[in-house]
C-alpha cells in the first residue's frame, strides 16, 4: 500500500492522538519558526495542521501553506485550521517535487516527515526544501532521535513486531545530510517532554 494511503486511513486517529504525544514539541516548532518573523511559510508534510495552526496564532499576517501527500491529512489540516480560525492554503503534492518557486519561502517546517523517507531520497526532500528557501530563511526540522537507550530498545522491538512500520519511519541523524547544503545549524535541541524528538533550527546562509 503506497504511504499516502496508509496516512489517508490513519489522518482521523493521527490526528486525536499523535499530537496530543508531542504537543511540546509541536509548539517549540512553531516558536523556533515564529523567531525569525517570517513573511511567507511553508509545512511539508503538513499532516494534521497542529503546527501551521500554531505558527498561524504567533504570526497572523503571516501568508502560511501546508503541503501533504494524504489528501485524509489536508482534511484534518483544514478543520484544525478551520477550528482556530487561521488562514492557510493548503495543497496535496510530494515533498521531493515542491510546486513552488524558488526562494518563496521565509520559514520552513517539516515534522516527522524526513524520518518516511528511505535515507537515499532524504538529500532530495532536502534540496527541494533549501530551493523553496528564501537567502536568510529558517528551516525547522522535527525528527525522531532515541539517544535513550530505553527507548532506543523499544524501537528496535517494535521493528521486530512490526517490521513494516519500522521501514516507513526510521529515526534518523539529520545532520549528516547537510554538508554542502548551505545551511547552518542555529539550535540543535532534544525536547525532554517528548521522548524520542529532536529539534533542528537552520539558516540558509547568504552568499
Amino acid at each position: 500500500m503506497r504511504i499516502s494511503k496508509v496516512y489517508d486511513v490513519l489522518a482521523p486517529m493521527y490526528g486525536r492522538v499523535v499530537p496530543v504525544l508531542y504537543e511540546l514539541a509541536t509548539s517549540r516548532a512553531a516558536q523556533r519558526l515564529s523567531a525569525g518573523a517570517p513573511a511567507t511559510i511553508l509545512e511539508v508534510g503538513v499532516g494534521p495542521g497542529h503546527i501551521l495552526t500554531a505558527v498561524g496564532k504567533r504570526n497572523k499576517s503571516a501568508v502560511s501553506v501546508g503541503i501533504d501527500i494524504s489528501r485524509g491529512m489536508l482534511n484534518q489540516s483544514r478543520r484544525a485550521l478551520k477550528k482556530h480560525h487561521v488562514g492557510a492554503n493548503l495543497v496535496c503534492g510530494d515533498a521531493i517535487q515542491l510546486p513552488f518557486a524558488d526562494g518563496a519561502f521565509e520559514g520552513v517546517v517539516a515534522s516527522f516527515l524526513l524520518d518516511l523517507f528511505q535515507k537515499r531520497n532524504i538529500p532530495d526532500a532536502l534540496r527541494e526544501m533549501l530551493r523553496v528557501l528564501a537567502p536568510g530563511g529558517r528551516i525547522v526540522v522535527v525528527s525522531l532521535q532515541f539517544s535513550n537507550p530505553v527507548l532506543k530498545q523499544a524501537w528496535m522491538l517494535a521493528s521486530h513486531v512490526a517490521p513494516g512500520l519500522a521501514k516507513w519511519i526510521q529515526p534518523i541523524d539529520f545532520r549528516e545530510f547537510l554538508e554542502g547544503t548551505g545551511l547552518r545549524v542555529l539550535r540543535d535541541e532534544q525536547i525532554p517532554g517528548a521522548p524520542g524528538t529532536r529539534l533542528l533550527t537552520l539558516v540558509k546562509v547568504v552568499g
